[in-house]
């Protein structure tokens, strides 16, 4: 005699009803699961929009300063007070972007290379200011640490997943207005 055939009708619907909801809740697991994964990319994705733009910030105020230094070093004194200005806004930049790698967990390599960086406008700061650069090598020191920069914001992009969009018109639009700089 079957096993089914000596339970009564309320024990077989029973029966049935867990082996629906068994074979109901390993699909609806792996949804969820996959839906919780989606939602953290996406949350880490938005994470990074905002240290992107202070980084591209800092790129665009240490460009400026490029073009003041270039003037005051080349002999056009009446930038000093413009260059000092926009100094002491990549230095707020600077110190805006360090708050963001110290307080978020970025790669080693993230947090190494933007060490480099501060540095390397440190080291460039002060030679500016003591007038120990010509011109064209205040630019090309310059150039150097605002590729520094984009070193940075490409581990940036990584690090958030931003470049790794599965969207296609998203990856397109960071490839092309970060990723492409």
């Amino acid at each position: 005699m079957n096993v089914l055939d000596r339970l009564s009708i309320a024990r077989k619907l029973l029966v049935l009803g867990l082996l629906v909801a068994t074979a109901m809740a390993i699909p609806l697991f792996l949804q969820v699961r996959q839906s919780n994964a989606l939602v953290a990319a996406t949350q880490a994705e938005a994470d990074g929009v905002q240290p992107a733009r202070e980084l591209m910030l800092l790129v665009q105020l240490t460009q400026q300063h490029r073009g003041l230094s270039a003037g005051l070093l080349g002999g056009n004194d009446s930038v000093r007070a413009a260059r000092e200005t926009r100094r002491h806004e990549v230095d707020q930049a600077l110190a805006a972007f360090e708050h963001e790698v110290a307080t978020r967990h970025y790669s080693p390599g993230l947090a190494a290379q933007w060490h480099e960086a501060t540095q390397a406008w440190t080291a460039l700061g002060a030679d500016v200011d003591g007038h120990r650069l010509s011109a064209a090598t205040s630019s090309a020191r310059h150039a150097q640490v605002i590729a520094q920069y984009f070193r940075v914001l490409d581990m940036l992009l990584d690090d958030t997943g931003l470049v790794l969009d599965p969207e296609p018109n998203s990856y397109y639009l960071v490839s092309a207005s970060l990723a492409r700089l």
